[in-house]
């Protein structure tokens, strides 16, 4: 053993640091790696464990297993950037395999990347797996099925040709029309085509602005290419955009978080309405007892109408007693009242008030019934109809028939 002396001794500025603390650094209580005392989640990519919430995206995001309604298993899968997203198809194929004593038939996992630079590669005959069909491998996380309300559905304002079409594709067998794989990413179902021959795509819901996969790719040189843009280029309002909209007003969660893009689209569904701002107030409910009662005061009709009838509020009853006894030093409302309808007019016209209180006990609801009648000003009044029905008109007298006599 090397004598003290003999000892490598450290810088003279460091002799008074003293002895070495874990000051500013702390282990993760799920794996035990030390993370820096500021750091918002664990830096152990296997744990993945937060220390602050909205620190890290939720796992299970680079892959979502899409809800098929069928033992197909499709997988929404990061592709590049944040948002693109891509998906991949995995199954099971027999595959013999040649043993000693025979010829053995397994089952081996297989699987198709859509990205279109994985697609390529495999066209070309690479079998080498990619990260996008890594990444379903180790998927754990499943897409949230939105729910869709038949009566949003059938309100939808869209062309008819739209709303058949959405309503194929929400009654198919295929899992739900559409389903969140992301906080902006949807997954919705489409019809099969070269370009999405699993029957789903992505809409994304972002910065403000909505992008669907059916939109055609621009910048094409092929001939194929610009016909298939200009048979897919879709309109401002595609199928799948309606399809999101009508989810997010099925639910009021959901209508909440993308109230912007539902107050753009004011015309794709009818709006989430909220009833605490729904209110009839005394002035409205007393104009449309004015307009009914102008309806009923028709120069076609005689002038005696069936009563009208309101149930209303006990508050609404106070404030016509209110406004009708107004200037009188006693405030009741008569029961009756009389008045002149023409000039030519001897008797006055009846105008009768009858209020019955609390028809509803809880809801303080009375009944009121409003009788008049009134006159015709200038020519004369349509005749009344008579109430005894006009005598039968009298039989025909026919000649009686006589025998004719046949050859």
């Amino acid at each position: 053993m090397d004598p003290p002396s003999a000892r490598p001794k450290g810088p003279s500025f460091l002799s008074d640091l003293g002895k070495a603390t874990l000051r500013g650094i702390r282990r993760c209580p799920h794996c035990g790696t030390y993370n820096g005392t500021r750091g918002l989640s664990c830096k152990n990519k296997t744990c993945g464990t937060v220390f602050r919430p909205g620190a890290r995206r939720p796992p299970g995001a680079d892959a979502v297993r899409v809800l098929t309604g069928s033992r197909a298993q499709v997988y929404s899968v990061r592709h590049r950037g944040h948002d693109s997203r891509c998906f991949v198809e995995l199954g099971l194929s027999d595959t013999a395999i040649e043993t000693p004593e025979g010829t053995l038939i397994t089952q081996l996992s297989s699987g198709r990347c859509h990205a279109p630079a994985c697609g390529s590669a495999a066209a070309e005959g690479e079998d080498k797996q990619c990260q996008h069909m890594k990444l379903a491998l180790g998927c754990q996380a499943e897409a949230t099925p939105l729910p869709l309300k038949s009566s949003v559905l059938g309100s939808v304002q869209a062309p008819p040709e739209a709303k058949q079409s959405l309503w194929e594709l929400a009654t198919e067998p295929t899992g739900p029309l559409v389903q969140r794989v992301t906080k902006s990413v949807l997954v919705v179902k489409c019809k099969a085509s070269q370009r999405h021959s699993l029957g789903y795509l992505h809409t994304c819901f972002a910065q403000h602005r909505f992008s669907c996969s059916c939109w055609a790719p621009r910048g094409g040189h092929g001939k194929e290419e610009e016909e298939e843009e200009d048979e897919e280029a879709p309109p401002p309002r595609c199928i799948h955009f309606l399809a999101c909209i009508c989810a997010f007003t099925s639910d009021e969660s959901l209508a909440q978080e993308f109230a912007e893009f539902l107050a753009a689209d004011a015309g794709g569904c009818n709006q989430v309405l909220d009833e605490s701002q729904v209110s009839l107030s005394f002035q409205d409910w007393l104009a449309s007892v004015t307009e009914r009662i102008h309806q009923t005061m028709h120069y076609q009709f005689e002038g005696h109408p069936e009563p009208l009838v309101f149930h209303i509020p006990q508050a609404f009853f106070d404030a016509l007693q209110q406004r009708i006894s107004s200037g009188s030093s006693k405030k009741r409302l008569p029961n009756s009242t009389t008045g002149h309808t023409s000039p030519t007019q001897k008797e006055p016209t009846p105008f009768t008030i009858e209020w019955i209180p609390n028809i509803l006990p809880r809801s303080r609801l009375g009944e009121l019934r409003l009788k008049f009648q009134y006159g015709h000003h200038g020519g004369p009044r349509p005749a009344a109809p008579s109430r005894h029905p006009p005598p039968p008109a009298p039989p025909l007298e026919l000649p009686p028939l006589s025998a004719i006599a046949f050859p």
